[in-house]
């Protein structure tokens, strides 16, 4: 009996088939289907490429009939253009005035004289005259990470929507786990492949794996405290100090040595249950002041990496402090 755990049948039909049959787009699902190339299925060269070429040419022929094709060549070089000095906010403006106002293009007039026109990219009155594509699972491949999107939507070619999808189950969220030895867990982020005696959730494992092609970007260690209920197991507390992480050294092999995330006088204290909070716990814990909050070892490293990289003294020439901005 085979299972299909991909969130394609899982979340993104039903969002797929609203798009499709309500709202009249035309449905991809990219995921290891793709070809790449002009002729492939959207004419992407790369999976670096986020603006559907075929599809803006199209667009710009279709709704400017007067358009060259020199003039649709200079319109295409002005929309994928950007300074490198320019800032996101700066890039998203100018784009945003395209979009809405159409690209500036030379027109040649007798005489030799030239003068801008305006040629459009959407149809704003008349909605029908466009080209509205949902892609589901596309893959993105940008300088540091790779991304695989739930849905992105394009009209006439440009990423105008995107959509990410949660599943919940009854509100409670499932892990899958297996013990296996270093040697073994290393081999298995290598090859992909879950060893037989893994059973079903190394079958779940080796979906994930393939799937979301995940790798190794930083380690995370901590002294962990926990504590179980002893009327309710489902009830757990755990105290987890000396949170470190580092960026280099990236096996589990190499010791466990980082740098300090929070300072020496501070725990972070998980409580986890699968109901609501007990009320006897509730009360202890608001009688020492101690009240949820959200955070994220692995984003909490994050942020600090991000301010080590945009430190005055590392600015220059720095990859990760372009990364990080």
């Amino acid at each position: 009996m085979s299972h299909d755990y991909s969130e394609n049948i899982l979340v993104q039909e039903s969002a797929g088939h609203l798009l499709e049959q309500e709202l009249g787009w035309e449905v991809v699902f990219a995921y290891n289907t793709e070809r790449l190339g002009e002729s492939g299925t959207l004419g992407r060269r790369s999976y670096h490429e986020i603006l559907l070429t075929r599809y803006v040419k199209q667009a710009l022929t279709r709704l400017n009939p007067w358009l060259t094709a020199r003039q649709t060549e200079e319109a295409m070089g002005k929309l994928q253009s950007r300074l490198s000095t320019a800032s996101l906010m700066q890039i998203n403006e100018e784009k945003y005035d395209l979009i809405r106002d159409g690209i500036p293009v030379t027109v040649q007039r007798p005489g030799g004289k030239t003068e801008e026109k305006r040629a459009a990219l959407i149809d704003f009155q008349h909605p029908e005259n466009n080209h509205f594509l949902a892609v589901k699972e596309l893959k993105i491949h940008g300088d540091l990470y790779r991304r695989r999107t739930d849905i992105v939507g394009f009209v006439n070619g440009i990423p105008l929507l995107f959509v990410e999808l949660k599943k919940k189950c009854g509100g409670v969220v499932y892990k899958r786990r297996v013990t296996a030895p270093l040697p073994q867990a290393e081999r298995f982020l290598r090859t992909e492949t879950a060893p037989a005696e893994w059973g079903q959730i190394g079958q779940e494992l080796q979906w994930f794996q393939r799937f979301y092609d995940t790798m190794p970007r930083m380690y995370i260690g901590y002294d962990r405290t926990a504590w179980a209920g002893t009327e309710d197991p489902a009830l757990r507390i755990t105290f987890d100090r000396n949170i470190r992480w580092r960026r280099d050294r990236l096996t589990l092999d190499a010791g466990d040595d980082g740098k300090r995330l929070l300072p020496e006088d501070q725990i972070l204290m998980e409580v986890k249950t699968l109901g609501a909070c007990p009320l006897w716990l509730c009360r202890a814990l608001s009688a020492q002041h101690i009240y949820p909050a959200s955070f994220s070892k692995y984003g909490a490293c994050y942020k600090e990496l991000c301010r080590e990289a945009n430190a005055p003294t590392r600015m220059t020439n720095s990859k990760e402090a372009h990364r990080c901005a």
